[in-house]
């Protein structure tokens, strides 16, 4: 039994001002009706699920995800009118207490302003997501033609990209953008010799995977040859190709300066890329718009929902 009282003439417990106070931090209105253990309950059921939804979305996982972002809210917004009718309906069953020493509106304020400053202490995630179409199948198989892509344009903010991302680039400043995957990064030495990708002198491993249909893939034929490929770092991602004997299956060696990427098309045999030095090229860091995370639209629909790898 909670007993905190303190001994004084005991006054009556307003439901409509713990519903405020509860509105204002969840439990604070149980604790103005003479119920502390039930004040901390609500409050850590709170502060858990704003921080788990703070948690989720500092990793990233609310971008990839968007359907949950719905429920995410209202399991929130449940918790809080939770708190709310909770505090009016102890209120109400409570009547007149006697005051207990943290029954004093000088109380009620400090915590309401604490929790207001923690609220403004905790860096708020900033990842940013912007819808992308795909206009053309030089990203085949990982996007095809038609798809809705999202992409997180804060991605970089701490880290530059690592090969195997799936990036959306421009040329230039303020120029039409591309979507691409990074294959190397500054000092790296990329080469294509008969189809195959070498880095830094080693042939990346590739695993056939059979053929692949889509007559909207830019060779002119309706089927390719796909494979997985494996970068170094151990990203394994699909690519298709139409032969090992097409224009750009045999390269110069190509050194990546610094602050620059080497981007190839998932579609080896039908992208312009940094095989292209002439025409595309390597592409700089301040280039780079975001990372592509999942696709959100598609004529396919089993498609949406499909994170990129």
């Amino acid at each position: 039994m909670e007993n905190f009282a303190l001994t004084e003439t005991p006054q009556r417990r307003l439901p409509w001002l713990a519903a405020l106070l509860s509105l204002l931090t969840p439990g604070l209105g149980q604790l103005y009706s003479g119920r502390p253990k039930r004040a901390v309950a609500w409050f850590l059921v709170a502060a858990v699920a704003g921080g788990a939804f703070y948690g989720a979305r500092a990793l990233g996982l609310i971008a990839e995800n968007p359907g949950i972002l719905p429920a995410v809210y209202a399991l929130l917004v449940a918790i809080w009118i939770g708190a709310i009718v909770d505090a009016w309906r102890v209120a109400a069953q409570a009547g007149s207490i006697a005051l207990a020493w943290y029954n004093r509106w000088y109380l009620y304020l400090a915590i309401v302003l604490l929790s207001g400053l923690a609220g403004l202490a905790v860096p708020t995630p900033s990842a940013q997501t912007q819808p992308f179409s795909m206009p053309s199948g030089s990203m085949i198989p990982t996007l095809v033609v038609g798809d809705i892509f999202q992409v997180q344009t804060d991605a970089y903010r701490s880290a530059p990209p690592q090969p195997g991302d799936v990036v959306v680039v421009t040329k230039e400043a303020g120029g039409r953008s591309f979507v691409k995957r990074v294959i190397g990064v500054a000092g790296d030495r990329v080469q294509m010799k008969e189809g195959r990708l070498y880095i830094n002198g080693a042939m990346v491993e590739r695993k056939d995977e059979g053929p692949f249909t889509d007559p909207d893939n830019g060779t002119g034929t309706a089927t390719l040859t796909q494979y997985e490929e494996i970068l170094p770092n151990g990203r394994r991602y699909r690519i298709v190709e139409l032969s090992d004997k097409e224009f750009f299956d045999n390269t110069p060696e190509f050194l990546v300066p610094p602050g620059e990427l080497f981007l190839l098309g998932d579609n080896r045999d039908s992208s312009m890329d940094s095989r292209a030095i002439g025409e595309f090229g390597f592409i700089p860091l301040g280039h780079v718009l975001g990372r592509v995370l999942f696709i959100s639209g598609s004529l396919d629909p089993t498609r949406i929902g499909m994170k990129i790898d």
